[in-house]
C-alpha cells in the first residue's frame, strides 16, 4: 500500500519489511533514492490507545528522528 499522508512525505506500507535501494532512470541520469521511516505497531498500545491518530503521531516522530540519524534510517520502537 502507498498513499500520500500529509506534508512532503509519501507513507509506504511494507508488507514483507524489507526496504532496497532504489534507483530512478530519467534519461541518461541514474537517480538514487533513499528512503528514511517511522513505524509504529498495535502491540506497542494498550487497548484504549489504540487508534489510528495515535499510531501516525507516533510513526510521524520516528520518521522525524530517522530522517535526523541521516539517510536510509528505520525507526520503530
Amino acid at each position: 500500500m502507498a498513499c500520500r499522508l500529509d506534508g512532503i512525505e509519501p507513507g509506504i506500507g511494507i508488507r514483507d519489511g524489507r526496504v532496497e535501494r532504489l534507483e530512478i532512470v530519467h534519461g541518461e541520469a541514474v537517480l538514487k533514492v533513499t528512503i528514511s521511516a517511522g513505524f509504529s505497531s498495535l502491540e506497542e498500545f494498550a487497548d484504549s490507545a489504540r487508534s489510528p491518530e495515535t499510531m501516525m503521531r507516533v510513526s510521524d516522530e520516528r520518521l522525524y528522528r530517522a530522517k535526523t540519524a541521516g539517510r536510509n534510517r528505520v525507526c520503530g520502537r
